[in-house]
């Protein structure tokens, strides 16, 4: 039976699969196999896996198939036509009671299946619908349609180079008429042959109308809006598209998001390879589709040259001007890719539309409209009010606007902290400045307030009034005046920040995303002391909740902000002498590797002239990781503080970067009797020992060789510190220099001390020290 019946698939000229998955522990498994024993009489002990039919045969339209009442699948009623076929597979586990039960319905025709009415029943009795259509040739195309010396090739996995050569006609000795080329072309029914099918080129064979990929017939507006003027190929070629993409718009809510956006973008690939006039041809008949799935067009279009897309828009321009003209925005906003597209469409976008008599304000609002699309999510919004800002530049001369540019591309920089998303910005003013004329502030404002509901509200008034009115006074300061009257009227701005205000962005910052904390840090910035207080009151709470990255754009506004004059600085040392912050080294690291050149000079300021608790404390942190601040360690060398200092000189000799070794020795040579800070030499000493520092032999021998210094105590530590260092270094000459130093007949305090260090760690070299003074 159950080979009958897989030749019968082979011979179903289009068929469709739903497979549906029961998973292990599923209560249908015990049931569904005692049916499939009692039904075909095999055994699953006997083999790894069986294929078992439950149920098939030929049915008129309007059975039901009853599988098991009891349990199997419950009752699953559909439409058939003409044939239908159940089969039911069940594949082995892992263990013998955890059962993989896999049914699979085919049937004539995916526009005869109400595949939403079955899906909701399976879905009711506890099945997972695991996926529509599996691509497979040797199914869908009769095998009778194909050479026979292709069929195994056509059996295999990977066949499209084996198609491509069927359509193009270009295999050895085969060929395919016009009746094989719809074979194929029949495959547009199935989602995941909607791209093969158009790449594979079997659009351009003999194909029906678009019922053929619809399953039914057109109306009369459909046939209508498919029929395109243009020569014979390209008119085939448009209404097929047309015809594709309205399919696609059926089956998408069917769909996972993964899967068509895959269909999408194999879509967006095959459209490539052919002509451009077929194409623009073809997206203004899908254009002309009522209720056309722009979203699927948008992704489509993305690999369509500007001269096009301007065609895509030109289709129905008096729509522009209207409510719906939405659709057109949504459109031109995802086609932006990020501005660099948005900003290459908008003159000839704007030539186009204003040559059909729209007005220019309502070109500008669909203009801002589709930049503030480029915001998905709330936390993007307030970088895209940036692109809505209106500007009137194009009034300057050449010199002026590079001048204003040049001003506004640093202003940008600093407010985002993000180069990319500055450049990202200056794309969309300039954008802006393709206008001929100043874009209409009513249509920027209308963008911006829409870009704000998106936001939260706790963030909408300072998200504004930090970045917008920033760049609107640098652009134009004409404009700030009234651009906050407009504002202000709709209680937008906030001229003053409550401190209420400071707590819901703090209580927002713990819940929000990585980007909306990062603007979050920023609005904190712009809020005068209270924000700045609330901004480093995150680095003392509760650290372990802050990612790298969330401290590196807390410490980034502060050093911004003590930039602009604001006092940030201080904020950061606070953060740094607080006995309960935890954060402290990854404070350090944000200022030396993300706080730039400010942050960087801000930190050796303050080990250099700070108060002596805060050289204390960075010195502290730097120790932790002392590879990476050797900068900050040796500006502590000259600390006052002989605490700090020697504190210094031990990281620096833990670090075991040779680099420092010189810097060090510097403070070896010279010496003085009134040192004041004599701990500190014996400090210098013991860290070029840790370091193992060979070229500081020579001063680490006159070091021991010398007579005096300081007053007996401390002289003797020294040298002892000087033999430990040497022995440490473990060259040659450091062994010679020491061991000479050991053996020799004058035996003094320090020389007993030295040898008992040489004797304890390098025996070996005493004795043949000893060996050669004699």
């Amino acid at each position: 039976m159950a080979h009958n019946i897989a030749d019968g698939i082979r011979q179903l000229r289009r068929a469709a699969s739903m497979r549906v998955l029961y998973p292990a522990g599923h209560p249908i498994h015990a049931s569904a196999l005692e049916h499939a024993r009692e039904s075909v009489g095999v055994l699953l002990g006997e083999a790894e896996r069986a294929d078992l039919v439950i149920a098939g045969g030929r049915m008129a339209l309007g059975d039901t198939a009853v599988l098991d009442e009891d349990g199997v699948v419950g009752e699953l009623a559909a439409r058939w036509w003409d044939l239908g076929l159940c089969g039911l597979s069940i594949s082995r586990g892992a263990e013998d009671d955890e059962l993989d039960l896999l049914m699979t319905i085919s049937v004539p025709s995916v526009g005869d299946l109400d595949s939403r009415a079955i899906r909701g029943r399976l879905d009711e009795i506890g099945a997972v619908h695991v996926g529509i259509v599996e691509l497979d040739y040797d199914r869908f195309v009769p095998r009778s349609h194909v050479p026979r010396e292709l069929q195994e090739q056509l059996s295999r996995t990977d066949i499209r180079e084996t198609l491509r050569e069927l359509v193009e006609g270009s295999h050895a000795e085969v060929a395919l008429d016009g009746e094989q080329r719809g074979a194929l072309a029949s495959l547009l029914d199935y989602p995941d042959a909607l791209a093969q099918a158009i790449e594979l080129g079997v659009l351009s064979g003999p194909i029906s109308a678009p019922a053929t990929a619809l399953g039914r017939e057109p109306s009369a507006a459909e046939a209508e809006a498919a029929i395109d003027h243009a020569p014979d190929p390209a008119a085939a070629l448009g209404r097929q598209l047309a015809a594709t993409v309205q399919r696609l718009a059926q089956i998408g809510v069917e769909m996972a998001p993964e899967d068509r956006e895959a269909v999408c973008c194999k879509l967006a690939d095959a459209l490539r390879h052919l002509e451009p006039t077929a194409v623009a041809a073809a997206f203004r008949a899908a254009c002309s589709v009522p209720d056309a799935d722009f979203d699927a067009l948008a992704e489509i279009a993305k690999c369509m040259s500007v001269e096009e897309l301007v065609e895509i828009v030109r289709a129905r321009p008096q729509a522009v001007a209207s409510e719906p003209s939405a659709v057109y925005r949504r459109l031109l906003g995802r086609l932006s890719a990020g501005g660099e597209r948005l900003g290459e469409l908008a003159p000839a976008l704007r030539q186009a539309l204003l040559a059909d008599g729209v007005p220019e304000d309502v070109y500008a609002s669909t203009i801002g409209m589709a930049v503030v699309e480029l915001s998905e999510e709330a936390a993007e919004a307030g970088r895209a009010i940036t692109l809505a800002v209106p500007v009137a530049l194009n009034r300057a001369t050449d010199a002026e606007r590079a001048v204003r540019r040049a001003e506004i591309e640093d202003r940008l920089t600093r407010v985002f902290g993000d180069e990319a998303w500055a450049s990202r910005a200056m794309l969309s003013l300039e954008l802006l400045l393709t206008a001929q004329g100043a874009v209409a502030l009513g249509a920027a404002a209308a963008g911006t307030r829409i870009a704000l509901q998106r936001v939260p509200r706790d963030l909408r008034e300072q998200v504004w009034q930090h970045i917008v009115l920033t760049l609107a006074d640098v652009v134009d300061p004409r404009l700030t005046a009234e651009t906050e009257r407009r504002m202000a009227a709709r209680g937008v701005i906030a001229q003053t920040a409550a401190p209420h205000r400071v707590g819901a962005l703090l209580r927002a910052f713990e819940t929000e995303s990585p980007d909306t904390r990062r603007r979050i840090a920023q609005v904190l910035a712009g809020m005068g002391a209270d924000g700045l207080a609330g901004a480093t009151s995150l680095l003392t709470r509760r650290p372990e909740t802050l990612s790298d990255e969330d401290v590196a754009a807390i410490v980034q506004v502060l050093v911004y902000a003590e930039l602009e004059g604001l006092g940030g600085g201080a904020y950061v040392a606070r953060t740094l002498t607080n006995p309960s912050c935890r954060a402290k080294v990854r404070v350090l690291r944000a200022l030396m590797s993300e706080g730039g050149r400010m942050g960087r000079k801000w930190l050796l300021d303050a080990v250099r002239y700070g108060d002596p608790q805060l050289r204390w404390d960075i010195i502290k942190a730097a120790g932790q990781d002392p590879s990476h601040y050797i900068e900050v360690l040796e500006a502590a060398l000259e600390d006052a503080d002989a605490a700090v200092a020697c504190a210094a000189a031990d990281y620096l000799g833990a670090s075991g970067d040779q680099r420092v070794g010189a810097v060090l020795v510097a403070r070896v040579r010279p010496f003085d009797r009134r040192d004041p800070r004599p701990d500190f030499r014996v400090a210098v000493v013991k860290a070029l020992g840790r370091l193992r520092y060979a070229e500081a032999t020579e001063a680490l021998g006159v070091v021991l060789r010398r007579k005096t210094f300081w007053r007996r105590g401390r002289n003797d530590a020294l040298r002892a510190a000087a033999a430990e260092a040497l022995v440490s270094i473990g060259t040659h000459e450091a062994r010679q220099t020491v061991a000479a130093y050991a053996s020799r007949e004058r035996c003094d305090s320090i020389r007993q001390l030295a040898r008992r260090v040489v004797e304890d760690a390098l025996p070996v070299v005493t004795e043949r020290g000893t060996t050669d003074a004699a």
